[in-house]
């Protein structure tokens, strides 16, 4: 099963909403020709709406839920646009037109065209597989997954210039204690005479502007995704444990500021896994012979 283009998605959701507006039903089987009482059937319209009386239209009351529920479905995130007086009046017309076009469909007996039907059913159920795609990708993907992610592949993003305090402790025993004596108030600088980097204690805990990829290895990722002022996690570098605080950061962004990319990029990953499990899970058996036969007409 290949999954629905964001743009085949767009066009058939339209088809779907003029499909149910004005309540109409459309009862589907499973593609394939199993009746509407078969397993799976699929029973489409709008939920109920409420609200107050905003217009009447052929003798029908239209309400402000009527009118907020076309609005989430064709350009879901623009509610300042149509807010606008003008676009208000927009969507009331085109909640009445394509309320009267429905009846006349009905009127016609046009739902009742089994191409029509099938088409209906297409669209509905391509709607519900966008949306179970959308909960598989969120679902997927949550910030610390993100985050741990930049830190993994930072170096795509550049290398920038860090200034950095850090300090060195013995183990990752010694560096969480000291975390905690952070969380009770004690400073980062009040900790630098304790590490057992002579280096950076020599220099009261502050490295840099360094290049990040100057870094030792396991202090590359997470100085690369920590704002400047937040101390981090303690990382684990063979011996010794540090704790890291970025005190100044050019060149790169911040992980704030592309963790929107890198969450889509996990999600598609996400979706892409989802497909090829499920495409596997079905044990899909292919009869060459019959396949070959058949032309779409």
């Amino acid at each position: 099963m290949s999954t629905p283009s964001t743009g085949r998605i767009a066009l058939l959701a339209g088809l779907f909403a003029v499909a149910v507006t004005a309540g109409l039903l459309v009862a589907t089987g499973r593609r394939g020709g199993e009746g509407a009482t078969g397993d799976g059937g699929l029973v489409v319209a709008y939920p109920p709406t409420s609200g107050d009386a905003v217009a009447t239209s052929a003798g029908r009351t239209v309400t402000t839920g009527d009118l907020q529920q076309l609005a989430d479905l064709v350009s879901q995130n623009q509610q300042r646009w149509w807010n606008d007086p003008v676009h208000k009046r927009e969507l009331l017309d085109r909640f009445a037109l394509e309320r009267h076009f429905v009846g006349e469909a009905r009127r016609k007996g046009l739902h009742e065209d089994p191409r029509v039907r099938a088409r209906m059913a297409y669209a509905a159920e391509s709607v519900l597989i966008e949306a179970l795609m959308t909960a598989e990708r969120e679902a997927g993907v949550d910030d610390v997954k993100a985050r741990a992610w930049f830190q993994d592949h930072a170096g795509e993003f550049g290398d920038p210039k860090l200034t950095l305090t850090l300090v060195a402790f013995p183990g990752e025993d010694a560096a969480r204690s000291a975390l905690a004596e952070l969380e009770a108030g004690a400073t980062l600088e009040s900790l630098v005479p304790r590490s057992i980097d002579e280096a950076t204690r020599g220099t009261h805990g502050r490295l840099g502007p360094v290049a990040a990829s100057s870094l030792p290895g396991a202090l590359q990722g997470p100085a690369r995704s920590l704002p400047p002022g937040r101390i981090g996690p303690p990382v684990v570098d063979g011996e010794r444990t540090w704790i890291v605080r970025v005190e100044e950061r050019t060149g790169t962004p911040f992980f704030e500021d592309v963790a929107p990319s890198v969450r889509l990029r996990l999600q598609a990953d996400v979706q892409r896994d989802f497909v090829r499990r499920s495409r596997e899970s079905l044990g899909i058996v292919v009869d060459e012979e019959a396949l070959s036969r058949f032309e779409v007409r």
